[in-house]
């Protein structure tokens, strides 16, 4: 039987053998249409008839379904068995194929379906994919009529952007920044691009050893600079584990990047630099002076206890020679005997110094021994026995006994402002065993300023170190150390500041942790973590964000478009209680996906009004209005979360989409996308499962790290057209166009995880590219009501249902209930204005 095909196929795509399969229900028994099976996709054309004569076909590429299983339903009156497929896609979304004929039939139908899938479909080599097959075949085509290709495939020049906004000619010369070819063979950071802008203070060599002590050598780096200075830096979480690690090369990058604002604008003085580094300098010294007193500290301890051994042996010697036996001398000899092995120390508080000589050592070391053998507290002289088996180390802590003992003339160094942690705002709150205190109405960035608390508490103390150290702390008490930890961050993130502060100076970087408090702490295990305020309070502040990880995105778009699927049903059917309806209605109303889409808009419009100098009066419910001029800043943001290639990915490019108009333009959103999703590495190929087998990889495993981070990025920036209508040079089908083939393997363009492995497998010579796709139709994704000048506003809490998560049968079929909701305004509320919430970490 001839076939007759739709004229939409794409140059290289084919009909599979026995692959197409008329007369199927999509969805229900109602929808009716014809399936076509390709080397690219699924196609369902519904028949045409005179009620729809210009409807058009569904497109399923195959790289979207996750899964195709066989299921069967017994009818009503329980006669009837009936076969269906169903295809489980990413983000949720769920297709159920109905044959349309007897039992038996059905189950050969499907058998037959599903074997034509498999043929295709998941390919068993990365150059199977379409995306290749598509490239040969418009070769060929171009070559026969002679038409030319086109040479650019649409890369983002990262040097080009970096001049856009006027890295290395600055307002006021010479340039904070400078262009880094440390990765230009991406040896350094395989996930980075090339060329990297860093302070022009940071010699290469500093950076490898930067690379290091991060995650995955994603070191701080530049993402872009506002036109008042303020510069966007990138990274991922500081590898700093459960014993707290520092690296002293990046802590002076984060102390150069603190003051590249300043100087971008000329208010940075040669004073206030020399000043910068005689304090450098300084702090040098007492570390080292404190790590000098601490060995010599040690190594009284152990001479010591040499002279206590020396004289316990001397005392028996002279015992031996005087010749005293029987039953005294039997007892003292076993009294000594067992005080030996036992318990060495409780000889040390019982001799004194008419029982040692002690005309061989110093004043000094006569005075730490009067003291040494005047205090007789068993638990305190347990922890000095321990001390002296501990190496004289840097880490070694300090015995109790000796925390006033002067060691030396110099006077200790001058401890660096009081500081009280930036209270945790926009973190979940974690359970304890108290109740915690409601959240204010407000988004409070207390870091900014340092606290002079009139009398110091438990809790502030508590502060100034992340993990609580112990005289009797060793390798076996890691756990324990953690475990404390943990429980003292819960309690910090629960505790609301009330004590009087008084402010101190703006800090000059602003760093923002994207993870929730309690998954910061839980990666030391893993040996990540997170910056220590110990060692940055005096440049910088440090805020977590509490933004969810992908499995609890991944489970919360899930539920989303479940959600939406059983809402369009129950139309289409139109059977059933009204009642359940409603109850489906209001879950989508409070689904945990919009308070997390919400959650992020709300962090991005945080971290604008930072950039902008707008945190002194930006509430966390207003609207933020971004003003065409902002003054001068004085501080950087730093983002980041565990790798630095996800919500590190979302924050930095919506950021920089309200702050540069010109992101805001047509060409400008395909380059931010190119920079700050393909060039700094978001991992498209793991994140949306596209090709993941054809790179070989475990089937099961990666399946979990499919998540849709670009997705909700897109959905955030629908939001924004919403809100903006005049205010973006593009529309909302660009938009759409994009997040159907960054699934789609069609285009090379996001079937990998990074430029060096795009570079590997020759990506932009043997696939096309969807920006040139794009630019040559640009008339159909323009905004005509387009307005440059126009005030962009953003509302976290207004949002819209976006028509990307609508079920694929809605565009066969459009029911009521769903139709309405692409016109209304879901006014989301904060997920931290809710009682007992808790988001999924």
């Amino acid at each position: 039987m001839a076939v007759s095909l739709p004229r939409s196929l794409k140059i290289g795509e084919t009909l599979v053998p026995n692959g197409y399969f008329p007369n199927m229900g999509f969805d229900s028994m109602s929808i009716k249409c014809n399936l076509f099976v390709t080397n690219y996709r699924l196609l369902f054309e519904p028949p045409q008839s005179a009620s729809r004569p210009n409807v058009r076909h569904i497109s399923l590429p195959l790289m979207t379904i996750l899964e195709t299983e066989r299921e069967s339903e017994i009818s009503l009156q329980g006669e009837d068995e009936h076969n269906f497929i169903t295809l489980s896609l990413k983000w949720g979304h769920k297709v159920h194929l109905y044959p349309l004929c007897d039992s038996d039939e059905s189950l050969q139908q499907c058998n037959n379906i599903t074997n034509a899938i498999s043929q295709v479909h998941p390919p068993r080599h990365y150059r199977d994919l379409f995306c290749f097959t598509h490239h040969k075949a418009v070769v060929q085509h171009q070559e026969m009529s002679r038409n030319a290709l086109p040479t650019d495939w649409g890369e983002i020049d990262m040097v080009m952007e970096y001049y856009r906004f006027r890295l290395l000619n600055p307002p006021h010369p010479p340039s904070p920044y400078r262009i880094s070819l440390v990765n230009e063979d991406f040896s350094m950071c395989p996930t980075y691009p090339e060329f990297l802008a860093i302070p022009s203070s940071i010699p290469d060599e500093q950076l490898q050893k930067i690379a290091k002590h991060r995650a995955k050598g994603r070191i701080p780096v530049l993402s872009y600079v506002h036109q008042n200075g303020a510069g966007i830096f990138r990274c991922a979480q500081p590898l700093t584990g459960l014993t707290g690690v520092q690296n002293e090369e990046d802590l002076e990058l984060l102390r150069a990047m603190g003051k590249c604002a300043r100087q971008w604008n000329g208010s940075w003085t040669d004073t206030e630099d020399a000043e910068e580094r005689k304090n450098q300098v300084e702090a040098m010294l007492n570390r080292e002076q404190e790590r000098q007193q601490e060995k010599e500290r040690m190594n009284q301890i152990d001479k010591l206890y040499k002279l206590q051994k020396a004289e316990k042996k001397q005392r028996r010697k002279e015992r031996l020679e005087r010749g005293e036996t029987g039953h005294h001398s039997s007892d003292s000899e076993s009294s000594d005997s067992s005080d030996e092995t036992s318990d060495p120390e409780s000889d040390i508080v019982s001799l004194g110094e008419s029982d040692l000589e002690l005309g061989d050592i110093s004043l000094n070391e006569r005075a730490l021994w009067n003291e040494y053998s005047s205090r007789p507290s068993q638990s305190q002289t347990t922890s000095i026995f321990h001390a002296t088996k501990l190496p004289a180390h840097k880490s070694c802590p300090t015995p109790i006994l000796y925390k006033d003992q002067p060691t030396s003339k110099k006077p200790p160094p001058v401890p660096p402002p009081p500081y009280v942690e930036t209270e945790d705002r926009l973190n979940i709150p974690i359970p304890s065993s108290s109740p915690p205190d409601p959240p204010p109405p407000a988004i409070s960035f207390l870091a900014s300023s340092y606290a002079a608390p009139s009398t110091p508490t438990t809790s502030s103390l508590s502060n100034q170190s992340p993990i609580p150290q112990s005289p009797r702390s060793s390798k076996h008490d890691l756990f324990s150390l953690a475990t404390v930890s943990v429980q003292q961050s819960s309690s910090l993130s629960n505790q609301s500041q009330t004590q009087s502060t008084t402010p101190g100076p703006t800090p000059r970087l602003l760093i923002f942790d994207a993870r929730p408090r309690a998954a910061a702490v839980g990666n030391r295990f893993l040996s990540g973590g997170y910056e220590d305020m110990k060692q940055i309070s005096s440049f910088a502040s440090f805020q977590f964000l509490g933004i969810g990880n992908i499995h609890a995105l991944r489970n919360q778009c899930t539920s989303f478009v479940s959600l939406l699927l059983q809402l369009h049903l129950f139309d289409i059917n139109e059977e059933g209680d009204s009642k359940i309806k409603k109850d489906l209605i209001t879950q989508l109303y409070s689904s945990s996906y919009f308070q997390s889409t919400s959650h992020l808009l709300r962090c991005v419009s945080l971290i604008t009004s930072h950039i902008l100098g707008l945190q002194n009066t930006y509430n966390s419910n207003s609207v933020l209005v971004i003003p065409s001029v902002s003054p001068e800043s004085e501080s950087s943001i730093l983002i980041h979360c565990s790798d630095g290639w996800d919500r590190t990915s979302s924050l930095s490019s919506l950021t920089s989409l309200l702050l540069d108009p010109y992101f805001r333009t047509y060409d400008g959103f395909l380059n931010l996308i190119e920079k700050e999703w393909v060039a700094f590495g978001h991992r498209f190929r793991t994140r949306t499962g596209s090709g993941s087998l054809a790179y070989g990889d475990d089937k099961k495993k990666k399946r979990k790290e499919i998540s849709p981070v670009f997705v909700q990025f897109l959905d955030c920036v629908f939001q924004l057209l919403c809100q903006n209508p005049n205010g973006f040079e593009f529309n909302e089908r660009l938009v759409l166009q994009i997040y159907k083939h960054c699934t789609s393997c069609l285009y090379g363009n996001f079937i990998c995880d990074c430029k060096n492995e795009r570079k590997k497998i020759t990506v932009t010579r043997e696939t096309q590219s969807i920006w040139v796709k794009i630019k040559k139709k640009k008339n159909k994704y323009t905004n005509p009501d387009w307005n440059k000048d126009e005030t962009i506003v953003l509302n976290p809490h207004a949002l819209r249902i976006w028509r990307a998560y609508l079920p694929r049968s809605f565009f066969f079929e459009p029911t009521q209930t769903l139709q309405s909701f692409l016109s209304s305004t879901f006014q989301t509320q904060s997920l931290f204005e809710r009682d007992g919430t808790k988001e999924e970490d």
